[in-house]
């Protein structure tokens, strides 16, 4: 039947759809962050949703959370600065949530914060409410207030963790994930609930037998509830790729601080390796912020440096390096060979020369 359906579609419908495809995509990067998390805690607050991640009969449970490799919720998600937290434009209740958040860090000092990670922002084990309430020795209001204020943490999560890169115009920068080292080695500390928690899963195998269960209305509903954990995922996993792929490019670079350790890696390399197109890793990027292990805050487009920038900034370095006599005398072929020993860079002398003569051209 499938192939039938494949068969039967004309080119132009086949354009169409995939139009269609990149321009709800596209629509979804674009998004901002604190929009995006309001999505995902509508969805996760609806009635409905919450009978699919604790269904009375376990076997029918078809949504659960799995984290990606290589995160965690950033520590500074229990340290909230509250001299920083402030909303200039008076859309967001932040002394209430301050009060709330007060609240929810006693209880995570009661039921410990491994326990509190593990039962509501990883949610490792298919439990109710109820189950998560006995185990943390919490009530059951407890359970729903925690849960409720994860998400309200998330939606605000900027005010929070207010970016400090000045605006360029319009474009605000919002923090998503700090870069830590752990043991000498960088994990991706993300900033907002949502983004630690991870991607949906969704367990395919038991929708015959839920929807069996469920009234006509209810299946219109379920279909709408898994395109929209569809888009939130391709979101969400594309933002995990980009950064995953950059700190595995740059472990030298993070471990030392070093401006000289950091590789060449464009967006173009990037985009072949992730094998997205420019487009999508662009609007992935735009207005987003990292903070490195040095406590810098760096926009996530100019993480990603091109070959001829590189070149230059290295070139410069040597040149700053040397002593005068030497700067002067030192050729453009000893100068290739030092950016390849050094920083792995295969240039001709030609390229060489040009790279030197920007670097000497800088202000």
């Amino acid at each position: 039947m499938a192939q039938e359906i494949r068969t039967s579609l004309s080119p132009k419908a086949l354009l169409k759809g995939r139009l269609l495809y990149r321009l709800n995509f596209a629509a979804v990067l674009n998004t901002p962050e604190s929009e995006f998390a309001k999505l995902i805690a509508d969805l996760e607050q609806d009635p409905f949703v919450q009978k699919l991640f604790h269904p009375k009969d376990q076997s029918l449970k078809i949504i659960s959370r799995k984290r990606y490799p290589n995160t965690r919720l950033s520590s500074s998600f229990y340290e909230i600065d509250e001299g920083r937290v402030i909303d200039s434009s008076g859309t967001v209740d932040v002394q209430s949530l301050l009060s709330r958040r007060k609240g929810l860090a006693e209880l995570i000092l009661k039921i410990g914060r491994e326990n509190f990670e593990k039962y509501f922002l990883y949610r490792d084990e298919a439990l109710s409410p109820e189950d998560i309430s006995r185990a943390c020795g919490i009530t059951a209001d407890q359970t729903k207030e925690i849960i409720s204020l994860l998400l309200d943490l998330s939606i605000h999560s900027e005010f929070f963790h207010p970016s400090t890169i000045a605006p360029e115009g319009a474009l605000h920068y919002t923090v998503i994930a700090r870069i830590d080292l752990e043991n000498d080695r960088p994990v991706i500390s993300y900033l907002s609930p949502h983004l630690a928690g991870g991607r949906y899963m969704v367990n395919r195998d038991r929708l015959t037998g839920l929807k069996k269960t469920l009234t006509p209305d209810e299946k219109k509903k379920l279909k709408d509830v898994l395109s929209k954990i569809d888009w939130i995922n391709l979101r969400q996993d594309t933002m995990q790729k980009i950064v995953s792929a950059w700190v595995l490019r740059q472990e030298g670079y993070l471990r030392s601080g070093a401006p000289e350790a950091q590789l060449p890696f464009t967006q173009r390399n990037l985009s072949a390796q992730l094998k997205l197109a420019p487009s999508t890793i662009s609007r992935a990027l735009f207005g987003k912020s990292v903070i490195l292990p040095w406590n810098q805050e760096k926009p996530l487009k100019d993480l990603f440096m091109n070959k001829r920038s590189s070149a230059i900034r290295w070139v410069s370095e040597i040149l700053e390096s040397l002593p005068e006599p030497e700067r002067k005398s030192i050729s453009d072929s000893q100068l290739k060979d030092l950016l390849q020993q050094r920083h792995k860079l295969k240039a001709s002398r030609r390229s060489v020369n040009l790279y030197r003569r920007a670097a000497q051209n800088q202000p």
